[in-house]
């Protein structure tokens, strides 16, 4: 059988499963939820929440650590830029990772993870060996992918204004179904349900994807860079609801809008490529 039929068989099946999922939710979505809060393992709910809000500055970081080395190979000035920017996402991750713990932990975590961070991912960038335009396409796709994701995501939740699950005193009374928009509103965090921004950010990793247009390493690794994402994508949305922060419908939402975002960008990151690699 033809590999572009097979390709378009599992694509289908996917966004079945994807409206299947949405219209369960749609019918379930506070039951989900109050079965999911009274049964939530706590270090899974803290992992999802660590894990999600770090991923952005993770992921640009891929961005601007190739695009450092990318720039330093030419001998660029605008290497320095890049470079700042990275030492700059390095504390940012560190700090997102630690700001609930107290302040002697809080400076000792940011400070070790910023130095991990910033030797991963320097190694990250010499491995990007492919040609200066496909690394630079790559890297600065990988970044507008991370911005656009979390500027629309944000004003998503101004507009629809849904209230969280965990923040409801009467839920019965309180509950609003995901398609009722009940901004705009500059409102307060509890009425950010929709979409789920931490499942959008952990959704930003699929950029990571491209990666193989730009080093030979990752060439035939592409399936398995698409499989550890969706893992890592499912895992945060599925702890969001345990939370209570959001329910189903809002991390659906969620992979919908990341999908979305990459789909759009995709098309225009090594196009060459990405057909060899599909």
């Amino acid at each position: 059988m033809n590999r572009t039929v097979i390709k378009k068989g599992w694509m289908i099946f996917f966004l079945c499963l994807y409206v299947g999922l949405f219209l369960i939710a749609t019918w379930k979505d506070l039951s989900i939820s109050m079965y999911a809060t009274a049964h939530a393992p706590g270090w899974y709910v803290h992992a999802g929440d660590a894990i999600g809000t770090a991923i952005p500055t993770c992921t640009a970081g891929v961005g601007c650590a190739g695009l450092y080395q990318c720039e330093r190979r030419e001998k660029k000035k605008r290497q320095w830029l890049w470079l700042l920017l990275f030492v700059l996402l390095a504390f940012v991750t560190g700090w997102l990772l630690f700001r609930h713990g107290s302040t002697v932990s809080m400076i000792i975590g940011t400070a070790v993870t910023a130095v991990i961070y910033l030797f991963v991912f320097l190694k990250a960038g010499k491995a990007m060996d492919g040609s200066h335009e496909n690394v630079r396409t790559v890297c600065l796709a990988i970044i507008a992918d991370v911005i656009l994701s979390m500027v629309i995501v944000n004003v998503l939740k101004l507009i629809w204004a849904r209230p969280r699950f965990i923040y409801m005193d009467d839920p019965q009374r309180q509950f609003k179904a995901w398609y009722v928009i009940n901004g705009p509103a500059l409102v307060s965090d509890a009425y950010k349900s929709f979409p789920s921004a931490h499942t959008v950010s952990a959704g930003t990793s699929l950029s990571l994807c491209w990666l193989p247009c730009a080093c030979t390493k990752l060439k035939d690794r592409k399936k398995t860079i698409l499989l550890l994402t969706w893992i890592v994508i499912l895992f945060v949305a599925v702890s969001r609801i345990f939370a209570g922060m959001h329910f189903l419908s809002d991390t659906l939402g969620g992979m919908g809008l990341a999908v979305l975002v990459y789909w759009l960008l995709d098309r225009r990151v090594c196009p060459n490529e990405t057909k060899a690699v599909d």
